[in-house]
């Protein structure tokens, strides 16, 4: 349900990774990545140097392929992800096509209208079928954007263990972004 628009193959993270460390082209990037590494808490691909060196590569990888978008805070929890169910050279794959589904594009440009569209569906969701949290969430002032916005840039891979975020991924990937 990924596909490959990109019609990238496995050998090409290999070719991206020598591009990047040759031209130093993520500058920007790179510093954003090395302050994300150490907060990504998922199991086994950060749990030693090298498996949090290759997320780092593939992080810069998929930024490098997505100039226009690069690289967002956050990412890195569903990098993670993805080098827990792959090898890396897949992960870029399927990450570096990811990024151009659904509500992706929007998220990570910061278009402002298309985010609050998406918070106001949210919010009468959760009117109708849960309204007296509704109405707790109204009456201490929380708006649901406030937490939304990690939800979906993260496709929840930082706020739930990966057996759970499977499932999720799941149901999005093969039922679209209404799941979520």
């Amino acid at each position: 349900a990924i596909g490959n628009r990109l019609n990238l193959i496995r050998e090409d993270y290999c070719r991206t990774l020598e591009r990047v460390q040759q031209a130093s082209v993520c500058v920007k990037n790179a510093e954003l990545i090395a302050g994300d590494l150490p907060r990504t808490r998922l199991r086994e691909c950060v749990s030693s140097e090298a498996k949090r060196q290759t997320l780092g590569q593939l992080l810069l990888a998929v930024a490098a392929v997505r100039p226009l978008q690069g690289y967002v805070q956050g990412m890195s929890f569903v990098g993670a992800f993805l080098l827990e169910c792959m090898e890396a050279d897949e992960a870029f794959v399927c990450f570096a096509n990811l990024l151009g589904l659904r509500y992706f594009p929007d998220f990570l440009a910061m278009r402002v209208d298309r985010i609050e569209a998406r918070y106001t569906v949210f919010g009468s969701l959760l009117r109708q079928e849960k309204p007296r949290l509704a109405a707790h969430f109204s009456s201490i002032g929380f708006s649901a954007g406030l937490v939304m916005t990690d939800w979906w840039l993260t496709i929840f891979s930082r706020q739930f263990s990966p057996d759970i975020v499977g499932r999720i991924w799941d149901c999005f990937l093969l039922e679209g972004e209404p799941t979520l």
